[in-house]
């Protein structure tokens, strides 16, 4: 099985997103190329996402809505890569004002009682870092959009949080490199690889 030069390798902005939820998805996904065995529920959120993206989403609400960025400039589908941080990945939708700019991204599923998934809003930051070095400028928000409760919730992006993500991609690729399959955390399930991995 060949062996790919992850130090070289750009990470996605996914790849952050799914090692806050388990890091042994990357394992699976990178080092043994498993494929996912995803359930209903999953392929629903894939193809309700697919069906999204599609749209033409250039209109005035597009589908994320504040009264406080209604008139604000926003911008579809944005591809972001950072050869600093080997990072990259498309973001849902970029608002611009003359203060600042806010990352949104869109979920296909609830949110946690009201409250952000912890892999989403890490995730998110990863965003923040990547509009950061393309514009450069300093992300201090943004949101995580939860698409069936039409619910935004706003995301402080700090330092310490950008610091956090950016430490932890650095031991994402140290896992990637030693090919180390990490231990077993508390299972969330609905991930793909429970077939193998339990």
């Amino acid at each position: 099985m060949p062996i790919s030069n992850t130090e070289e390798e750009l990470l996605s902005v996914t790849d952050v997103k799914q090692y806050f939820y388990c890091p042994r998805i990357l394992y699976f996904d990178k080092i043994l190329h498993v494929n996912q065995r995803l359930g209903a529920q999953q392929e629903d959120s894939k193809k309700e996402h697919e069906k999204i993206s599609k749209k033409d989403v250039r209109r005035k609400a597009a589908m994320f809505y504040s009264p406080e960025l209604q008139q604000a400039e926003k911008t579809f589908h944005v591809a972001l890569i950072s050869q600093k941080l080997k990072l990259q990945g498309t973001l849902d939708c970029l608002i611009r004002t003359k203060q600042e700019y806010v990352p949104i991204d869109y979920k296909y599923q609830l949110s946690n009682k009201g409250h952000p998934h912890s892999h989403h809003k890490y995730q998110l930051v990863a965003y923040a870092l990547l509009v950061d070095e393309n514009y450069q400028t300093v992300v201090k928000r943004g949101f995580i959009y939860y698409v069936p409760e039409k619910k935004p919730i706003q995301i402080e992006t700090s330092y310490r949080m950008k610091r956090y993500v950016q430490n932890s991609m650095v031991r994402i690729r140290r896992q990637l490199i030693e090919h180390v399959l990490p231990p077993i955390r508390k299972c969330q399930g609905a991930c793909g690889y429970e077939w193998i991995c339990l």
